[in-house]
């Protein structure tokens, strides 16, 4: 992930979507249209998911990812799109490229 920091080939919004979904277990449009105002201290409260109302706990690294982003008085939504207001749109095709961007250090050797 340093690598996509380091080359600016994301924003730190979509950094940040990516160590939310790792951390959370969320799906995408979760953490998408995820709003500041979802945000307690039990965790996220998700009024409308694939399932309905959802509370998800939050661990101490994902509250620190949320704590590092900016955040704007005119847009609710934590993972900020590029239009006054939205939230970032990623397609899951992107996702996936990123993924193994992110995910690929090179041949395994069979020590490690």
């Amino acid at each position: 992930m340093a690598e996509v920091e380091r080359d600016g080939s994301e924003t730190p919004f979509i950094v940040a979507a990516f160590r939310l979904l790792i951390l959370t277990g969320c799906r995408l449009g979760e953490i998408q249209t995820l709003q500041w105002a979802f945000l307690t201290e039990a965790g996220m409260e998700l009024p409308d998911t694939k399932t309905g109302a959802r509370r998800i706990p939050l661990p101490h690294a994902a509250r620190a990812v949320l704590d590092a982003l900016p955040r704007s008085a005119d847009n609710p939504y934590v993972i900020e799109g590029k239009l006054p207001g939205r939230y970032a749109t990623v397609s899951c095709c992107r996702f996936r490229g990123q993924q193994v961007k992110l995910a690929y250090r090179g041949p395994r050797t069979p020590s490690g």
